[in-house]
This record gives structure tokens, sequence and C-alpha cells, in this order.
């Protein structure tokens, strides 16, 4: 059996992304997957990779808009 996640969207308060980054990294760190954070001039967000798995990329541009890499 096979997972895929896909996803859109934009926050409608850019300030809601540091607490999602935030708890996605407790989690990744609760369950031992390595992750890792993004914050520069093109994207904010964080990586994890669930184990057995593809990296998993929650980015957002600095409008807060979903980033497709």
């Amino acid at each position: 059996m096979s997972l895929s996640i896909h996803y859109s969207g934009y926050f409608l308060k850019k300030e809601m992304l540091d607490p999602l980054i935030e708890e996605v990294t407790d989690i990744c760190k609760s369950l031992n997957w390595e992750s890792h954070t993004f914050d520069d001039d093109e994207i904010k967000g964080v990586c994890f990779a669930p184990e057995r798995s593809e990296p998993v990329f929650l980015t957002f541009n600095k409008k807060g808009e979903h980033f497709r890499q």
C-alpha cells in the first residue's frame, strides 16, 4: 500500500505559519522522523520524512501561499 499527500492553499493569517512549523517539528521529534525547516527570501516551511517514505514538504512563499517545488 502507498500513501500520497497532495495539498494546496494559503494562510489567511501569515502569523499562523510559525505555529504550524513548530507543531510539525514537535510531532516529528516525538515520532523520531527527520525534519528540516526553511526560512529564506523565497520560502518558509518545513519538510519531514516519515519512515520508509519520501519527504513531505509543507512550504509557503512570503505571502503565505503554497510554494511548489
